[in-house]
């Protein structure tokens, strides 16, 4: 039997190990994490970093970049957060990109900052925004990608004044959605039904329940009667004989993105959060159809 020498070994293990570590995460599997102090009297800092990095999201259109709250005061969130993730109670707000299971709770901590304001994330969004890219395989703008060298506290912010503008929504999705069933009129109508009816379940009883203290809830309510508004729209247009209601798929195109931004799994109200994955469905079968329409 041949020998293996430790350098021939060694020189293996440096082949492989750069393939190893560009393994990608499926952006499913990661997690925007907010840690506060209290869910109950939310501080200022928190309240800023959360609409800071709302923001950023919606000005770069990043809808796939997961975001959520936890706070050291809910004890089955203080578990994790100490136990699990590393953060710790006293640092303030603590921002961390985490990993997910396939239940979607927190096993892994990839990157974190504590004691973070909305003026630090001015300077540092780009290395959680970076390390997300990389690690998900999704694209970003350059102003956006993680810097090859660390970033020293003399750099200009990071974000520019004027972000690229959001996407026309009057224009056709920008790739053909995936799968290739084709829709009849018979198929149209049970999707724009179907989306329809579940949107306005949910946005009657979610309009009966109390704001969450802290608010965050409103940016997932404003997008849902959005929403209930374009689907009802959409199903008035196709009850009218219209086969492929192209405005009308498109606005509901365009609120359901903004939708999906809300992060309805995390903020609509637990017992509603069942709806999130069958709207979703809905939403991509919605858009398949304007595909097919736009390009009949």
């Amino acid at each position: 039997m041949k020998k293996v020498s430790l350098a021939g070994l060694a020189l293996l293990f440096c082949l492989l190990c750069p393939a190893v570590a560009q393994q990608e995460i499926p952006y499913q599997r990661l997690l925007l994490l907010i840690a506060g102090p209290s869910g109950d009297r939310i501080t200022r800092d928190e309240q800023e970093v959360v609409n800071y990095l709302n923001n950023l999201r919606s000005d770069y259109n990043l809808y796939n970049l997961q975001m959520g709250t936890m706070h050291f005061d809910r004890r089955a969130e203080s578990r994790i957060l100490t136990d699990t993730l590393g953060f710790s109670r006293n640092a303030g707000v603590v921002v961390g990109l985490v990993q997910l299971d396939n239940q979607g709770m927190p096993v892994r901590t990839v990157y974190k900052r504590e004691g973070v304001t909305a003026a630090d994330l001015q300077a540092e969004h780009r290395e959680f925004v970076g390390r997300w890219s990389r690690l998900s395989g999704q694209s970003v703008p350059a102003e956006l990608q993680l810097a090859s060298q660390p970033q020293t506290p003399n750099d200009p912010p990071i974000r520019p004044e004027n972000p690229p503008p959001t996407q026309d929504p009057t224009q056709p999705p920008p790739e053909q959605p995936q799968g290739e069933e084709i829709y009849s009129f018979e198929g149209i109508r049970s999707v724009v039904t179907d989306l329809n009816s579940r949107v306005d379940s949910l946005w009657s009883d979610l309009r009966n329940r109390p704001l969450r203290e802290d608010r965050l809830d409103v940016p997932v309510r404003e997008a849902t009667v959005a929403l209930q508004k374009a689907s009802a729209q959409l199903l008035q247009a196709h009850q009218r004989g219209v086969v492929y209601p192209t405005e009308q798929l498109a606005a509901v195109r365009a609120a359901g993105r903004k939708w999906r931004l809300a992060e309805p799994q995390f903020y609509l109200p637990v017992p509603l959060r069942g709806e999130v994955e069958p709207i979703e469905k809905l939403l991509k079968q919605a858009e398949a159809i304007e595909y097919q329409g736009r390009n009949s």
